[in-house]
């Protein structure tokens, strides 16, 4: 299945949760905070795939791409 724009960070997190953290974490340092349960289960629920490449400042783009690597797309 392709990671799209709409796609909700816990949707992205469901292919295989440690190997989307990393590539997440890799792409920008603000995604270090979903390290924590408490904080990935409040936020990844609310927040897209276009929504979390706005607030860490990557291009939407370069974010797909990434994410769709690491999820073997």
């Amino acid at each position: 299945m392709k990671i799209t724009s709409e796609m909700k960070i816990k949707e992205v997190l469901s292919f295989d949760e440690e190997k989307m953290l990393t590539t997440l974490m890799w792409l920008a340092p603000e995604f270090e905070r979903l390290r924590y349960p408490k904080l990935r289960r409040a936020m990844s629920g609310r927040v897209s795939v276009a929504q979390a490449a706005r607030i860490a400042r990557v291009p939407l783009t370069e974010m797909l791409y990434v994410l769709n690597l690491a999820a073997g797309e």
